[in-house]
């Protein structure tokens, strides 16, 4: 599994900070997301404490000692990075994380713009249920305004509902667009 890596990485000096300005509580909850590479979900049910707690604590203790907000999603990231750099090989890695098979098919999944069925729902709502082009009722798709190869991203501001027939013919009228013909 390749990770991303988008977000600040946290190294072991800067966790060290942060595990100074912490109480005994957020210690524990932040060793396990660092050294144990566990999900908030995780974290969570494990301490008895709750979400909105944990995430509001990191983000005070963080800012305190770094200047900058961490979340536990990137101490999870460091987790992988810091598992990496001690020579653990990447089946490892994610075997020790806890991934699955469907992690990765719902990872695979975001990175082609799967559309949500809530989401899916919110857009047909939106567009009453007809094709914004054409007004047909049938044969509905929900299609990206602005592609994912072009930056586009997969939120209700960037989808519309489409035919069938017209989200094909975009397609070809943007090729030919872009081709100048």
């Amino acid at each position: 599994m390749l990770v991303s890596v988008t977000s600040k990485i946290i190294n072991e000096k800067q966790l060290k900070k942060i595990i100074s300005n912490c109480n005994e509580d957020m210690k524990r909850a932040v060793e396990l997301a660092f050294y144990n590479g566990l999900p908030i979900r995780k974290i969570e049910s494990e301490m008895k404490l709750k979400r909105r707690y944990l995430q509001y604590r990191l983000k005070v203790d963080s800012t305190k000692a770094l200047g900058f907000e961490v979340t536990f999603s990137q101490l999870r990231t460091s987790c992988i990075i810091y598992l990496f750099n001690q020579g653990y090989t990447p089946e490892y890695v994610t075997k020790i994380l806890g991934y699955t098979r469907q992690d990765e098919v719902r990872h695979q999944r975001r990175l082609n713009g799967y559309v949500r069925p809530k989401l899916r729902f919110k857009v047909l709502e939106r567009d009453g249920c007809k094709c914004v082009y054409c007004g047909a009722e049938r044969y509905l798709e929900i299609d990206h305004i602005i592609p994912l190869s072009k930056g586009g991203k997969t939120n209700l501001n960037n989808l519309q509902t489409l035919c069938m027939k017209c989200n094909k013919g975009k397609g070809i009228k943007e090729d030919i667009k872009n081709n100048g013909n």
